[in-house]
């Protein structure tokens, strides 16, 4: 007998997959290379101008400055900076640069702040390392998360401009950058998940009582992160009374349709459920029809419920 109840618990541990990375591709503009050529700190930025770089050396000290305009092709705002040290490593490498096993240009530190469309802030990614980069932490929506970033193309190529540390970094984007797209595969600390959808008068949306088309949902969710103004956890104090708004943007689809949210808040006196209202969109088919949440970007587990 405690052989069949192992070779089950295997069989169970084998078919536990663990849930997909999530993919955020997040687009940056204005991008533009600051490099530390100058030694006399009062003459940094000072000129107004578009000034030119001095070459770079093993050790040289940059900042990359971009503004992130884009995530998963939707409207978004936000800063990405980098600070990195142009190395050159080469197991044959010119003169003045790193000799070793591998190709690369340089050790970097990037720091992500994420806003949404409005310019609410969501939450802030850090990764650092050679390519790809390992995602080494979050904070705000992006608490506790994990994965690694690459880079990727750009659908409007335009190269990172290289500018002296002497030019005025307030006109960046007068003087222009170029665009950069870059790709995260996460592993967050949770994801939006739905637990019940009722009716507006609180009861369950069930096979002999379907929701309708032009119907508003109340959805019982997790994992949608903090509530305003997105700095304590989920899961660290009861959400209050009266409720507090949850702080990142929250889209709902029916059938991959999207549905309007009229409501997004914590529910009161508890530590990790949501309410979110969603309106039912027209053109879902009656029968069974597939829900979905994503927040801050995150998409989530898929509910179904029945559809008149």
């Amino acid at each position: 007998m405690k052989e069949i109840a192992l070779l089950a618990l295997f069989a169970t541990a084998a078919f536990a997959q663990p849930a997909s990375p999530v993919v955020l591709v997040v687009d940056v503009d204005n991008a533009v290379q600051y490099r530390s050529d100058i030694g006399d700190p009062a003459k940094r930025g000072t000129d107004a101008n578009s000034t030119t770089a001095a070459a770079a050396r093993a050790f040289t000290d940059v900042l990359f400055i971009g503004d992130i305009v884009a995530v998963n092709g939707k409207p978004a705002k936000g800063l990405w900076t980098s600070r990195q040290y142009l190395m050159n490593f080469n197991p044959a490498p010119a003169v003045g640069f790193a000799v070793a096993d591998v190709n690369r240009g340089t050790i970097a530190e990037c720091k992500w702040e994420f806003l949404d469309a409005n310019g609410r802030f969501v939450g802030g990614i850090s990764d650092s390392g050679l390519a790809p980069h390992a995602v080494t932490g979050g904070v705000g929506a992006f608490f506790g998360i994990q994965g690694q970033m690459a880079g990727g193309t750009s659908p409007n190529p335009r190269a990172i401009r290289v500018a002296s540390m002497s030019e005025d970094p307030g006109n960046r984007r007068i003087l222009g950058g170029g665009t950069n797209r870059i790709v995260f595969h996460l592993i967050p600390q949770q994801r939006p998940a739905v637990e019940a959808v009722l009716h507006g008068d609180y009861s369950p949306v069930t096979a002999s009582n379907p929701a309708r088309a032009g119907e508003t949902l109340i959805l019982r969710a997790t994992g949608l992160g903090p509530l305003l103004p997105g700095t304590t956890p989920a899961g660290v104090d009861r959400f209050p009374e009266p409720p507090v708004e949850v702080n990142s943007p929250i889209e709902a689809t029916i059938n991959g349709l999207p549905a309007t949210v009229t409501n997004k808040i914590g529910w009161p006196q508890e530590t990790a459920a949501y309410r979110v209202d969603v309106t039912v969109p027209d053109g879902v088919p009656s029968g069974e029809a597939v829900l979905q949440l994503t927040a801050a970007w995150i998409p989530g587990s898929i509910f179904r419920l029945a559809i008149r």
